[in-house]
C-alpha cells in the first residue's frame, strides 16, 4: 500500500512539473495564464524594489516606477524599452560635422541630455552610399561621444565608417549618466563627403 502510495505521489508531483498553469482560467494557453476579466484586477503586481542581484538574461524587476530585464551579456539591470535617438543631416556632409537633432542642436557644448543614468546598446547607421564615388565615400568615419559639459567622458567615444554599405552593432555596451549629453558627427575626411547620413543611436536606462 506504501508502494502504491508513493507510485501516485511520484505520478501526481510530475504531471505538476509540466503542467501549464491557469489563473481565473480552466484553459490555460501558456506556461502562467493569467485571466483577470472575472475582477478586473491588474494581472501581476510586482513590488518595486533597490537593485536586485542578478543572475540570468529574462528576470524582471520593477525598480523604482521602472521595468527592468537583467541583461547578462552586460552584466546590467537594463530597462526593458529602447529608445531610439535619431541623429542626421541632408545633403552632402564634409569634414567634421555635427550630426543634427531636435531643436538643430548641433554644437559640442551640445546634444541630447540624459535625465537618467543608462547604456547605449545599438547603433544602427545609413546613407545615400555609391561605392567608388568621392560625393559618397563609404569610408567617411562617424563619430558618437558622450560628453560632460564640453568634454568626452573616458572611453565614451565610438568609430566607425559605412564600408558596408550600413553599420548595424547591437553589441554596443556604453555607459552614461544623469546630466551626460550624446552628440554624432562625421569627422575630418578631408574633401570627401557622405549624402544625407542617419544615425540612430539606441540607449536603455540602467538601474546599476
Amino acid at each position: 500500500m506504501k508502494k502504491l502510495i508513493l507510485f501516485l505521489i511520484l505520478i501526481f508531483s510530475n504531471q505538476f512539473i509540466y503542467s501549464q498553469v491557469g489563473i481565473n482560467t480552466t484553459t490555460p494557453t501558456a506556461e502562467l495564464d493569467i485571466n483577470t476579466s472575472p475582477l478586473n484586477l491588474p494581472a501581476l503586481h510586482i513590488e518595486p524594489q533597490s537593485t536586485p542581484t542578478g543572475t540570468a538574461t529574462g528576470q524582471i524587476a520593477v525598480i523604482g516606477d521602472q521595468l527592468y530585464m537583467y541583461d547578462a551579456t552586460r552584466a546590467k539591470w537594463l530597462s526593458t524599452d529602447a529608445i531610439p535617438l535619431i541623429f542626421s543631416r541632408s545633403g552632402d556632409v564634409t569634414g567634421t560635422q555635427n550630426l543634427r537633432l531636435a531643436g538643430n542642436a548641433t554644437s559640442v557644448n551640445s546634444g541630447l541630455l540624459m535625465p537618467y543614468n543608462g547604456t547605449v546598446v545599438a547603433i544602427t547607421t545609413n546613407s545615400n552610399v555609391s561605392s567608388n564615388t568621392t560625393t559618397n565615400n563609404l569610408s567617411t568615419p562617424f563619430n558618437i561621444r558622450i560628453r560632460e559639459e564640453d568634454n568626452t567622458v573616458a572611453g565614451g567615444e565610438i568609430n566607425f565608417n559605412l564600408l558596408a554599405g550600413k553599420h548595424i552593432d547591437t553589441t554596443i555596451n556604453l555607459d552614461f549618466v544623469i546630466g551626460n549629453h550624446i552628440t554624432a558627427r562625421t569627422t575630418n575626411t578631408g574633401t570627401d563627403s557622405i549624402n544625407n547620413p542617419v544615425v540612430t543611436v539606441w540607449i536603455k536606462w540602467r538601474a546599476n
